[in-house]
């Protein structure tokens, strides 16, 4: 008998514990659709394309159009406009889905190109439903969960294989270029044909603070060859991956989207496209077309079907001239990061990047400075990494590393990888300050910047790339 008493004292328990989780997600699921409602209803409305522009969304992988601008999408439609649509990878590289929609067993290199031709078609199902030609949309075949690598010096000439389909080059017979080389200077040459010739009024693209390493990458190549060409666009961001953002809130399918909390003041300006409800529903019924997608991520995917779609501006900036011998280089703050957002963040403080600074001597040198949350560690890596222009046209790549303690620097210039010795850095605390001499950039009237954090090959965190003019 007290066995059994036992047994349901322990079993009532157990259901108040559930009763009172399911209670404190609804009042946290409340308290977050409050909000988000509040802060998107404090957010200005977004510069919409007009009739007669044109306009081209870039997509790290297939879904990702529909998820960051999906309903902006079938509203152009609406208004004649045929936005193009470029996808860079086929989403090749996702083991769960190949996994999932293939057989449960280890899969091949087939299975993974499969699954990318999969995910085209459903691409192109879900954009017919938006009322997209199949005839505006680009698949550059490029390598899922490899285009951080092809931004690397590494491979922007020489080929990444693909861990996945073991491929160094696209093996999809409608890739944009045939059997294009996994390499980072293809995939800009292929973005600079598509938007020089197209000539968008609007562009949309990757929020450089997205956490996915496609994402950013995309971010980089597509501002890259921005940056490059100079072109008179309006650039607007969205976000997809952030941590546990968006928050999936299947109560409440009228909630806003909001921007993360921890990327509001950090530079970007956030704005919003209201959306009507015979919106919502056709952007969910594009959303659903992605059934590899929907049977491993449902709920997330779903998540993104709210009253608003959520899209940033991030400006280009300037590097201003120090009038003083000896400035003071947290005056000429350059770019602020999210504080706090590793996963490990706890002990990774010299890890987490805060901000970048940077100005021109009056002796003409470039000082960057790079400041951590943490002290500045031999444990974990830091890199400065740039990219001179001259009147649109690249005059190098410049890569200042520092890692363990040890300085490398690297001049890429006219296909030649010149080691430098003349280069400083000190490490002051929380801050690694490299100056760089007149030599290496005079002439540039523009830098495109990035810096990491990392741990051997294992990128921690980043600072935002932006585009900056030069004195």
């Amino acid at each position: 008998m007290v066995g059994k008493g036992g047994g349901r004292l322990r079993k009532f328990r157990a259901k108040q514990v559930l009763l009172g989780l399911f209670v404190l997600l609804l009042v946290i699921s409340g308290l977050q659709y409050r909000s988000a409602n509040w802060q998107v209803k404090h957010l200005g409305a977004m510069d919409e394309p007009k009739p007669g522009q044109r306009v081209m969304i870039i997509a790290p992988h297939c879904d990702d159009e529909t998820l960051g601008a999906g309903a902006l999408v079938g509203r152009l439609v609406s208004q004649g406009i045929q936005p193009k649509i470029v996808v860079m990878t086929n989403g090749d590289g996702f083991p769960r889905a190949a996994k999932e929609n293939y057989l449960p067993k280890p899969s091949t290199r087939s299975d993974f190109i499969n699954l990318g031709y999969q995910r085209q078609k459903e691409t192109q199902q879900a954009l017919a439903l938006l009322g997209v030609s199949s005839e505006d949309i680009f698949f550059l075949g490029y390598p899922d969960a490899g285009l951080y690598s092809l931004w690397t010096p590494r491979h922007w000439s020489d080929p990444y294989t693909s861990r996945y389909t073991k491929a160094d080059k696209s093996p999809y017979l409608n890739a944009y270029t045939e059997a294009a080389s996994y390499t980072g200077i293809n995939v800009v040459n292929d973005l600079r044909q598509l938007i020089s010739e197209y000539d968008p009024d609007f562009i949309y693209y990757p929020h450089p603070n997205d956490s996915h390493s496609d994402h950013w990458a995309t971010y980089c190549f597509t501002k890259y060859v921005l940056t490059e060409l100079g072109t008179n666009a309006k650039e607007y961001l969205y976000l997809v991956h952030r941590g546990a953002w968006p928050l999936v809130l299947p109560l409440y399918g009228r909630a806003y989207l909001a921007p993360p909390r921890k990327l509001t003041e950090r530079g970007a300006a956030w704005e919003v496209l209201e959306l009507s409800q015979a919106e919502i529903n056709l952007k969910k019924q594009a959303v659903r077309e992605y059934k590899t997608q929907m049977r491993v991520m449902e709920f997330t995917l779903l998540a993104f079907c709210r009253r608003n779609e959520l899209f940033a501006t991030y400006p280009d900036s300037q590097i201003q001239r120090a009038p003083e011998a000896e400035p003071d280089l947290d005056e000429y703050l350059l770019t602020l990061n999210p504080v706090g957002d590793l996963l490990l963040h706890k002990v990774r403080g010299s890890a987490d990047l805060v901000s970048l600074s940077g100005l021109v001597t009056v002796n003409n040198d470039l000082q960057l400075s790079l400041r951590a949350r943490g002290k500045i560690s031999k444990s974990v890596g830091y890199s400065f990494d740039m990219f001179f222009y001259q009147q649109g046209d690249e005059q190098s790549r410049l890569v200042i590393s520092w890692q363990q303690g040890k300085l490398t620097c690297t001049l890429y210039r006219e296909g030649q990888k010149l080691p430098l010795t003349d280069i400083a850095v000190t490490s002051e605390e929380r801050t690694l300050t490299a100056t760089i001499p007149a030599a290496y950039w005079a002439g540039a009237d523009r830098v495109f910047i990035g810096c990491v954090s990392s741990q051997g090959n294992v990128r921690i965190d980043n600072l935002p790339w932006r585009t900056y003019q030069l004195p």
